[in-house]
């Protein structure tokens, strides 16, 4: 999810909300909205935002509230919400946002326009009603987060979004979702990431006399599944490195035998532990001890936050100086996991530190990040159904935008082929630089033109790399079979290149095509069961 730029019409739930057929809404038959709704909201110009709203009795005046959770925005209080005949509604804050869509059963969906800025948006109200979440509510859920397993049965892990909503993923299975908290006390899972209803599962948490979780109850198909919790110590660190502090977590599962570890990095938007720390879990379940680190100049780390791929690889090894230095880790197996953009940063760390003796790489680019991203902004431009003209003027354009990135010249060009890309409809799709040295000019300075073949090419210790067969963002026909010659050569170690079958760069399910995101049932099972068959033998 990535939250998208709303600062030209100010915060979305700040102005008004309305849900229209588009056709006249006939007064005489307004009919109260009620119910809990949830879904997502996504803009086309890029980035999207999970929605909420809680109906009332009464419509105007009911106390119909709107909820951005990824906003940290709650109960926000509706002026009026109702339906009209035959299938139109309508939920109105103040002046300003519209929404319009028409009601399907328990479903409503269509365009949310704000000024210039449009997204697509689903809702779909739950069957039973949800409790009015807030900050506060959200927080206290993060003792539920966890590992719980039943042995041949599957394990789930429990996590949290970065605003504090509950998810869950079942190994097994590649399930993932949200559990959205009802009043009854429990949480409840629809069929899809975001989906609230039909329920397809029913979740309780136990807890012992001191209020301590011990268990998940888990009913699903007219069966109930009592999943203990797995025991892991949490460690939280703050490694005082001279002229700066690194802040980590480790993650020890309980034993008897020392574990294999690995230090874990996430994508384009991991700062801080917390972005990373749903992967810990997952991959903490298969009793493998985790690292994983604040990024310099983020939570309580020190030092610039501007960094090169090979500075935040040194902070990668320290943590596998750390790990090694663990009793609960076998120092002999040390790993580093690397997951889209860090997939450049774990193989640096791996040739520089001897503590680390294997490499996993999630959707890793073999190629710069101004070649990745050129072809991540055209494949979205194509998917949105852009002609070649259109193409051929976004192509001339990311040159031109990224030639001034790492190269610092040709500014009032690149203005020139902005100006008209504006025209044509299609800069939100394609981004820029709002100033010509400005924090993010100056990072693609520092790394847009890092080639990683050479690094790959120095590898001399088992690698597994996996691709999703849909990934629209890190291509597999592009990036794989770099990977496979990269690896190759005297001396190089055992490797496994793995093209994942209809995964995308989430390695999400992509068997329905057409479902947006929201509405995907997860994983790809083969993704983390090959993760965890691959990490067995090391």
């Amino acid at each position: 999810m990535k939250s998208p730029d709303l600062s030209r019409f100010g915060t979305i739930l700040a102005l008004s909300i309305t849900f229209c057929a588009g056709h006249t809404c006939l007064v005489a038959q307004r009919t109260p909205l009620e119910g809990d709704w949830a879904g997502w909201a996504y803009f086309h110009g890029g980035g999207d935002i999970p929605l909420q709203f809680h109906g009332a009795e009464g419509g105007k005046g009911s106390g119909a509230t709107l909820d951005s959770p990824a906003e940290s925005r709650f109960g926000i209080p509706v002026e009026e919400a109702y339906c009209t005949a035959p299938d139109s509604v309508v939920i109105r804050q103040s002046a300003g946002l519209v929404l319009r869509g028409r009601q399907e059963h328990d479903r409503i969906q269509g365009t949310l326009y704000a000024g210039s800025v449009t997204a697509y948006f689903d809702l779909v109200r739950s069957a039973v009603p949800l409790i009015l979440g807030d900050t506060a509510t959200y927080s206290g859920f993060a003792d539920l987060v966890g590992i719980y397993t039943n042995g041949d049965q599957g394990g789930v892990v429990i996590a949290q979004q970065w605003w504090g909503e509950v998810l869950y993923t079942d190994l097994r299975t590649g399930r993932h979702g949200t559990l959205f908290p009802t009043e009854r006390g429990d949480f409840v899972a629809g069929p899809g990431i975001y989906v609230p209803s039909p329920i397809e599962a029913t979740v309780r948490f136990d807890r012992d006399p001191d209020g301590v979780v011990t268990e998940a109850i888990w009913a699903a198909d007219g069966a109930e599944v009592h999943l203990p919790r797995m025991q892991v110590t949490q460690v939280d660190t703050l490694m005082d490195l001279g002229d700066r502090y690194l802040a980590a977590t480790l993650l020890l599962p309980t034993g008897s035998e020392p574990s294999r570890a690995l230090v874990v990095m996430g994508g384009g938007s991991w700062y801080e532990r917390a972005d990373v720390l749903s992967d810990a879990y997952r991959l903490a379940s298969s009793r493998t001890a985790v690292a994983i680190f604040d990024r310099r100049g983020y939570g309580h780390s020190s030092g610039e936050p501007l960094s090169t791929f090979a500075e935040i690889a040194e902070d990668a090894a320290r943590c596998a100086d750390l790990l090694a230095s663990r009793p609960e880790v076998d120092p002999e197996r040390i790993g580093v996991f690397g997951k889209s953009r860090s997939g450049w940063i774990a193989p640096i760390a791996a040739n520089r530190s001897s503590a680390i003796r294997f490499v996993v790489l999630s959707v890793p680019a073999t190629i710069s990040p101004v070649k990745q991203e050129t072809i991540r902004k055209l494949n979205a431009l194509r998917d949105d159904g852009a002609d070649e003209e259109k193409l051929g003027l976004a192509e001339a354009y990311l040159d031109r935008l990224y030639t001034f990135a790492v190269h610092g010249q040709g500014w009032d060009v690149l203005e020139r082929l902005k100006a008209r890309c504006d025209s044509a409809g299609i800069v939100d799709h394609l981004g820029g630089f709002k100033e010509q040295e400005g924090p993010d000019q100056q990072w693609w300075t520092m790394n847009g033109g890092y080639d990683p073949v050479p690094e790959l090419q120095r590898i001399r210790k088992p690698v597994l790399a996996l691709f999703g067969g849909s990934d629209r963002n890190v291509v597999p026909e592009v990036n794989g079979p770099i990977m496979e010659a990269s690896l190759e050569g005297p001396g190089a170690g055992d490797r496994t290149v793995l093209v994942i079958p209809k995964a995308d760069h989430f390695m999400w399910n992509t068997e329905d095509a057409r479902a947006r995101n929201h509405r995907r049932k997860g994983f790809v099972p083969q993704y983390w069961n090959s993760i965890f068959e691959w990490l067995g033998e090391r």
